[in-house]
């Protein structure tokens, strides 16, 4: 509407405008995108003062449309005389202006105490071709504070000018005149303002602060700036790496103190809108920030470059406008050819919708990753007139998410691949088998006495015996076999293209002939020996979980036979399936006979210890097989399909419990109740949640439901519409065990969780385990920087609990806190 409304005037008034007023009316749309939404008055004059665009706090203000503002802004000016001077003077000068208008003319909507900065906008040629105007709105304040407040936004205009991260400015006593929100936030201060007058040894360590003063000081010695690595120490001891860039300051050719700014990759969105907020940032978002951005009109042709993406990408603008990429392609693109960047172009351009995707690019030699969005252009009708490429380096994130996603697969200890990655690779050996009709054999190994040692020489010693443990296993290996760890001292070994079973033989031998081998430890000789159990494709089975169930079978009979052996799998030696049987027979009247019953495990804020939800914990307790622990029946209830029955007595029982304890308290207790995926999947969820809500007639807003990363995966609509429908009921969203499955911080925006529950594997060595520790923090960061609630399972010791408390996540849950209680011992432990 703004821009049609632009054109009307110009139009009307074609004959009197020159080119540089057309220069105006075309950079206007550009300005548009920018402007709008601002909280701060912009207006757009042309040379002959004609009030080319006004953003909609403007608009407000004058309490009128574009048209009418167009046709009444002359008489205003008229009687805002200090504003029509400074006009005037700036189109004449081409010098900026900054000033304090206070009036109230009848036709303004409100008094008028703004901050008003009026720059002169110029093209190529140097010539002035308009006047950008902001103005702030500074009623809040009062009149004796406007000339500080004037000084102050000198101060930030400079911070933000320089450089869009955690930026301060200090005089030449090294005291704080201003700093931006970032640092504010390392500082640990509310405000900026605070830090005011105050040195770093307010806020950091003496230590720290005493090299902040010395690299200040040298950089005003030298007059030169200063880059460097080092980490920032906040007031609770946390260290936080960044680049440090450091500089001198001149106000009116005067040194007045340094410039610094801290360059963190996880806050520069923040700093952009920051940014954004000022005017010189209005004028230099387009050409200075650190994202290449090309706009293209309908036809695919480039009709604006930025400055930073003829930098980076090493083609000059002016060979590229008015060109499609098919007819003219950047030569440092690598991973997309220009029909297909076209193509997905038009796509955006065809449909309206923003297409978001990976641009991979060879600059200098390195390759680099580029976060590519397309986002549509659309002018007042919603009809699309063109579309924006933004251009990111993601280079360094997809670099941290690679080693995120090895770290997911293979165990932190020995390097070898986990669980995970080891049930994948058997998936993919069966499915090769399968072609090539082929045999393949799994060997699992456990290490005899090892606990023993872990016991009683500490983890430590343990650990470097299953390190050495592990390559002795890689080394007896051939070409195309692997080795997995896949918990404490279990190994397994995979083997393709069997031709004999001999050959198996004979690597199992190896193995438990490596392995009896003397260990030196720290100067002394440790003894294991290893149990194996084999289980051969296709011979024993056909599946994939068989095959694992019967290889560790057939380790626990080698154990029987006095370990140092190994076994092949038998039908005889399962007897597990007769245990199966009568497990399944006694499970499936478990409900009949009432046989099971919760308890529940407090959730507890970190700094406070007080329990603000609990988790319910499905048990059974049969006459004949006694305690019968959850996880050898909960799988077989969700294969039998009764866990669909089972799941809802669960939500009864649950949701009754919530409104006998929330009925009689102010501020409610959150009941957590997990959902298997089979049971989300292959029944009617909502309409059973629905159900047992109304029966119990419990709030939703008490109830939290834990699916697991397997679910998500799935990726179905009908998973996101069920998952939406939860929460438009008013019940929450969390994944439970997080980073056990196949891990995706994707899946936290693209489905409706409000909570993340770190799994206990990860906690419990995060104290001890450097990398369990980063994996945890990069969890943290990320599904923090997500609006995500983090919650911390198997808490067991203080120290785990402060560490996890000081990286943002505020909720725990683990044996530090309580063991999971009875519904009556819980009622005891509330308030």
């Amino acid at each position: 509407m703004v821009e049609r409304s632009v054109n009307t005037v110009l139009a009307s008034e074609a004959d009197s405008l020159t080119a540089t007023a057309e220069l105006v009316a075309d950079f206007i749309p550009l300005l548009t995108t920018v402007f709008n939404d601002s909280t701060d008055s912009v207006g757009i004059y042309t040379v002959n003062h004609t009030l080319a665009y006004a953003n909609q706090t403007l608009l407000k203000t004058l309490g009128c449309s574009m048209d009418e503002a167009h046709l009444s802004h002359p008489k205003l000016l008229s009687r805002l005389e200090s504003y029509q001077q400074a006009l005037i003077s700036t189109l004449n000068t081409g010098q900026s202006m900054t000033f304090l208008l206070e009036c109230h003319p009848s036709i303004i909507q409100r008094p008028v105490h703004d901050l008003i900065s009026m720059t002169a906008i110029k093209n190529q040629q140097e010539m002035i071709i308009g006047v950008i105007a902001i103005g702030r709105d500074l009623s809040d304040y009062r009149q004796t504070q406007y000339q500080e407040l004037a000084q102050k936004e000198r101060y930030q205009r400079a911070l933000i000018d320089n450089f869009p991260f955690m930026v301060w400015l200090k005089d030449l006593d090294s005291r704080f005149l201003s700093i931006n929100n970032a640092f504010a936030q390392l500082m640990g201060v509310t405000y900026p303002e605070e830090a005011i007058g105050k040195k770093d040894q307010d806020y950091f360590t003496p230590r720290f602060s005493e090299q902040c003063i010395a690299s200040d000081q040298e950089v005003l010695l030298l007059g030169l700036p200063k880059i460097f690595i080092e980490s920032i120490e906040d007031a609770e001891g946390n260290l936080n790496w960044v680049e440090v860039y450091k500089s001198p300051v001149l106000v009116d050719d005067k040194v007045v103190g340094t410039v610094g700014f801290a360059r963190d990759m996880s806050e520069i969105q923040k700093l952009y809108a920051d940014a954004s907020k000022t005017k010189s940032d209005y004028v230099s978002l387009i050409e200075n920030l650190p994202l290449a951005i090309i706009r293209y009109n309908l036809n695919c042709q480039r009709v604006f470059i930025n400055d930073y993406c003829v930098r980076v990408f090493g083609e000059p603008a002016e060979p590229l406008i008015g060109k499609t990429p098919t007819e003219y392609w950047y030569a440092t693109a690598t991973g997309m050819k220009a029909q297909e960047f076209e193509a997905r172009l038009k796509m955006v351009m065809q449909t309206g919708q923003i297409d978001t995707f990976e641009f991979d690019c060879k600059l200098n030699g390195k390759d680099v990753i580029y976060l590519m969005r397309f986002v549509p252009e659309f002018d007042a009708n919603k009809k699309v007139i063109g579309a924006l490429a933004l251009a990111n380096d993601m280079t360094a994130v997809s670099e941290y998410r690679n080693q995120i996603e090895y770290m997911a697969y293979h165990d932190s200890l020995t390097n070898l691949p986990n669980r995970a990655k080891f049930n994948e690779r058997i998936k993919t050996a069966i499915e090769h088998a399968k072609r090539q009709q082929s045999c393949l054999g799994l060997l699992m190994i456990d290490l005899d006495h090892f606990k023993s040692i872990n016991d009683t020489l500490g983890h430590t010693v343990g650990d470097k015996l299953l390190i050495e443990a592990a390559e002795r296993l890689v080394n007896t290996l051939q070409v195309g076999n692997s080795v997995a760890r896949l918990g404490g001292d279990e190994f397994a070994v995979l083997v393709q293209d069997v031709q004999n079973i001999k050959d198996l033989c004979g690597l199992a031998n190896d193995i438990v002939q490596a392995l009896t081998v003397p260990f030196l430890i720290d100067n002394q000789e440790l003894y294991v020996t290893a149990s194996i159990g084999v289980s051969v494709y296709p011979q024993d089975t056909k599946k994939e979980d068989d095959l694992l169930r019967y290889a560790d079978v057939a380790m626990y009979a080698a154990k029987k036979q006095g370990r140092n052996n190994y076994q092949f799998f038998v039908p005889e030696l399962n007897q597990d399936i007769s245990q199966r049987l009568s497990l399944q027979t006694e499970l499936m009247h478990a409900i009949e006979k009432n046989e099971f019953y919760l308890n529940y495990q407090p959730l507890v804020q970190l700094d406070t210890a007080e329990i603000i939800g609990v988790e319910a914990l499905l048990r059974w307790r049969n006459p004949a097989l006694g305690e019968v622990n959850p996880n050898q029946f909960i799988p077989l209830a969700e294969e039998l399909g009764v866990i669909t029955e089972i799941g809802r007595w669960v939500m009864m029982q649950a949701f009754e419990d919530a409104v006998t304890v929330n009925l009689k308290r102010q501020i409610p207790l959150i009941f957590a109740v997990n959902l298997s995926a089979r049971q989300f999947l292959r029944y009617d969820i909502f309409a059973a949640v629905q159900y047992c809500l109304s029966v119990t007639a419990c709030n939703p807003a008490w109830i939290t439901l834990e699916i697991t990363e397997s679910l998500l995966l799935n990726d179905s609509n009908q998973v996101l519409d069920i998952l939406h429908q939860f929460v438009d009921l008013g019940i929450k969203v969390a994944i439970d065990d997080f980073g056990t499955g196949y891990s995706s911080l994707s899946y936290l925006n693209k489905f409706p969780i409000s909570e993340v529950k770190i799994d206990r594997s990860f906690v419990n060595d995060i104290t001890l385990d450097d990398n369990d520790a980063k994996l945890v923090k990069a969890v943290i960061g990320m599904a923090l920087s997500l609006g995500k609630e983090l919650i911390a399972e198997g808490v067991e010791t203080q120290e785990q609990a402060d560490l996890l408390k000081s990286w943002g996540c505020n909720i725990g849950q683990g044996y530090l806190f309580s063991k999971p209680l009875s519904f009556e011992q819980l009622l005891l432990r509330l308030p």
